[in-house]
């Protein structure tokens, strides 16, 4: 059994944002992939929606929960809760994993990825690196896509040793002991594999496709690389939800002051070539809007 998970906590942050925009963004990956099973990790037990075939508690004892504490309020410079997918990753149902942010949205067909699992125990999606405003707002990229830094917003893994390796114990064990985020770990898996996934089939997979930050979108457009993207990354519900209403289609999100302040400019490197194989609307496969 294949599977998509999402990981979150409303309650230690308070509210209930992360919730509903994993609804929508499971909701964009149902409607392309009705096969696929999809699992939610959540600690709040009323927390419940029709879109989620398993509904899993994030933490199984107090210890977790007071390890994410710990992690939030000593670690986290900024006082988010990434580390959720620490704990839930090899607890996931399926054999072949998923693992999607909340404010994701999937716009085309993504079965490949599951395929791409039959060789592989894991792969990660590449990091960007963005240009910050004077506030540290994310106003670009200066380079869409660094080989060997990783995102952690959207990774795959097969349900294997190595894959529990790395994303459980390991994974676990080295937030504690170099007391970093989770995604900055990742990223030192990658740059030193012989230590760290030495045991592992791995690959990594384009962000363009697979993991599009809201400050790549101009430069993919500039470039031709915008029909490629798969999956968006950006903490936008109202706006995902008129797409996938179909009241808006995906150009009119670079319409977004949020986007529109991400200028092409920044990129000191130029990306790669369009994929010509990946490009060009798929009938069945995509949630494109008209107007695209």
């Amino acid at each position: 059994m294949n599977g998509i998970i999402y990981c979150i906590s409303d309650s230690i942050k308070g509210g209930r944002t992360y919730f509903d925009q994993a609804v929508l963004s499971a909701k964009s990956a149902k409607r392309l992939h009705p096969d696929l099973k999809i699992a939610i990790f959540r600690d709040e037990p009323y927390l419940n929606n029709s879109v989620f075939d398993f509904h899993l508690p994030v933490f199984r004892n107090s210890d977790e929960r007071d390890w994410t504490l710990h992690y939030m309020n000593e670690w986290s410079p900024t006082k988010r809760i990434t580390n959720l997918k620490v704990l839930c990753s090899t607890r996931s149902p399926f054999e072949k994993t998923l693992h999607l942010d909340a404010d994701t949205y999937v716009i085309q067909a993504i079965y490949e990825i599951f395929d791409m699992l039959d060789d592989f125990d894991i792969m990660f999606t590449n990091e960007d690196l963005p240009k910050l405003n004077d506030g540290g707002r994310n106003i670009g990229s200066r380079i869409l896509t660094i080989p060997d830094g990783v995102n952690s917003g959207v990774y795959a893994f097969s349900n294997t040793p190595a894959a529990k390796r790395i994303l459980g114990k390991q994974w676990i064990e080295a937030i504690e002991e170099l007391e970093i985020g989770e995604q900055t770990v990742l990223t030192r898996f990658v740059r030193d594999p012989q230590k760290y996934l030495y045991d592992a089939k791995w690959k990594m997979l384009d962000n363009i496709i697979y993991n599009a930050q809201r400050r790549m979108w101009r430069s993919m457009k500039k470039y031709g690389l915008w029909e490629e993207a798969k999956i968006l990354h950006f903490a936008s519900p109202v706006n995902f939800n008129k797409l996938y209403e179909g009241k808006i289609s995906l150009n009119d999100l670079f319409e977004l002051d949020e986007v529109k302040e991400c200028d092409p400019a920044y990129l000191i490197e130029k990306p790669r070539e369009p994929n010509k194989q990946q490009t060009g609307h798929r009938k069945g496969n995509s949630m494109r809007g008209a107007s695209d």
